[in-house]
């Protein structure tokens, strides 16, 4: 009878620890993009602080945003003003990262904005919905569209690819190749098309947390600096 009641003890102990745990808010990780980290970062702190809890998902950008859209996640880390303006979602009205959208060009090919309008030429692209395949739809060049940034840049690096876009902050690409941080950077051409701030996103229904996640965040950046002064 004690052996019984024992694990029946067992049994409805993880019921009381569950009712006592904080509400929990799933949202996208990227783990191939470098700023993802400290954006998670600040993240988990400002829900921590509103007494909520964060389970990062890996996921593609592709893939986070048509769960985004079916209600699967509760939040975005960050997307870029063009992207969350397409959204059905609400912006947390703090900027966590500005950088820019650049087009990156091998060093035997003609560099200028002009060759996002030839049809003849084709753009390497993450895919899914990104700013850069968002962008290339008001232009008339042919996509290339790699669902993984670091095989879109180990392209480019090989040769496959005379044209690429990227976002970058500081100057570092959107994604890291191999041990090569600086793959983008060396022999070969770029032109800066504009720049861009990043926002968290929270579905409708999380529309209550906003304020706090405000002044949450608010009150981290100013305590730990902006997340573009943090990327290592």
């Amino acid at each position: 009878m004690r052996r019984f009641l024992g694990l029946r003890f067992l049994c409805l102990l993880p019921l009381t620890a569950f009712a006592q745990d904080k509400p929990t808010v799933s949202i996208d990780s990227q783990p191939n993009i470098h700023f993802f980290k400290p954006v998670e970062e600040y993240l988990v702190k400002a829900y921590s602080r509103i007494g909520y809890r964060v389970n990062l998902i890996a996921l593609s950008p592709g893939r986070s945003a048509k769960m985004a859209k079916s209600g699967e996640l509760d939040g975005l880390a960050v997307r870029v003003e063009e992207i969350a303006n397409t959204l059905d979602m609400i912006k947390v009205p703090v900027p966590l990262i500005s950088g820019d959208l650049a087009l990156y060009c091998q060093a035997s090919v003609i560099c200028e904005l002009a060759v996002l309008d030839n049809p003849e030429l084709v753009i390497g692209t993450l895919g899914g919905l990104n700013l850069t395949t968002q962008f290339m739809k008001q232009k008339k060049a042919s996509t290339y569209q790699i669902a993984d940034g670091a095989q879109l840049t180990d392209m480019f690096a090989k040769g496959r690819l005379d044209y690429i876009l990227t976002f970058e902050i500081g100057g570092q690409s959107l994604f890291r190749t191999g041990n090569n941080d600086n793959i983008l950077v060396d022999n070969v051409q770029k032109q800066v098309i504009r720049t861009v701030k990043g926002y968290h996103l929270v579905q409708h229904k999380h529309h209550h947390l906003v304020e706090a996640l405000t002044i949450s965040l608010k009150a981290i950046i100013h305590e730990q600096g902006h997340i573009n002064d943090n990327l290592k």
